[in-house]
């Protein structure tokens, strides 16, 4: 289970990242990701302004679209 992970990850590791889940999943195993809403961030913004949260790691989303997610981890037959 990937749970709101995989938004931090440049593009370019998530292939590798893709591969490494199915290399270890059984025959009938599944994947399960989880991403935010891009609504989120906006939470996010107005939380970091008021001084409400620290030391989270918003800046790693890099624009991350969640319609991308299906083109890295759909297990190819």
């Amino acid at each position: 289970t990937k749970l709101t992970v995989i938004e931090h990850f440049p593009n370019d590791l998530l292939t590798r990242l893709s591969g490494y889940c199915f290399d270890y999943l059984k025959p009938d195993g599944k994947v399960i990701i989880t991403v935010p809403s891009p609504m989120v961030d906006n939470i996010i913004n107005i939380l970091l302004f008021f001084r409400l949260i620290d030391g989270i790691a918003h800046e790693d989303h890099h624009g991350y679209d969640v319609g991308q997610t299906e083109h890295f981890f759909v297990m190819m037959g």
